[in-house]
């Protein structure tokens, strides 16, 4: 790059940004989990043969045992991401980000590239990071506490072909 950087910062990723992102790509399923798990027990108790005075009791039941199954899955998430954060190296890298008009180029020890703008699948924002996907399940976390917020959401907005920040 010949020009000077739009924006430009360096981190580490830690174990609390990776559990954030971890989350917060798996938002739709801690959402649609106790729903699905609400209808799977009314279901599954008429197929046993509940009659309509005991189903109150029985969806009273369902909601409780629905949201301890929900916590055990976001505890399972968490163990999950410490586990893949703690084995995975490359994760655990510096990462240096320098925001250019042609792109983003990162660097880290063993690697070096520019990722062009159209290249980029989806921008996503958490309440603590920033999250560019480069594919569907793939993305490149940024701590909120190392940017300017603004000016980051402005340089994406300006140059990010699909104009938009996800939440």
């Amino acid at each position: 790059m010949n020009s000077e950087p739009l924006l430009s910062t360096n981190y580490q990723v830690t174990l609390e940004d990776y559990t954030e992102f971890v989350l917060f790509h798996s938002r739709m399923s801690i959402r649609f989990f106790p729903l699905f798990n609400i209808v799977l027990f009314v279901c599954w108790a008429l197929l046993a043969g509940a009659d309509a005075s005991s189903l109150g009791i029985l969806i009273s039941l369902g909601i409780v045992i629905t949201l301890l199954f929900t916590i055990f899955f976001v505890v399972f998430l968490k163990i999950k991401a410490k586990r893949v954060f703690k084995s995975n190296k490359l994760l655990r890298q510096e990462y240096v980000f320098q925001f250019f008009e042609q792109g983003i180029n990162m660097e880290t020890d063993t690697s070096k590239g520019l990722i062009q703008w159209n290249e980029i699948y989806r921008v996503s924002e958490s309440k603590k990071l920033f999250i560019i996907y480069i594919a569907q399940n793939q993305g490149m976390i940024l701590p909120k506490s190392l940017v300017d917020e603004q000016k980051l959401r402005s340089i994406i907005h300006t140059y990010f072909n699909k104009k938009a920040i996800h939440s």
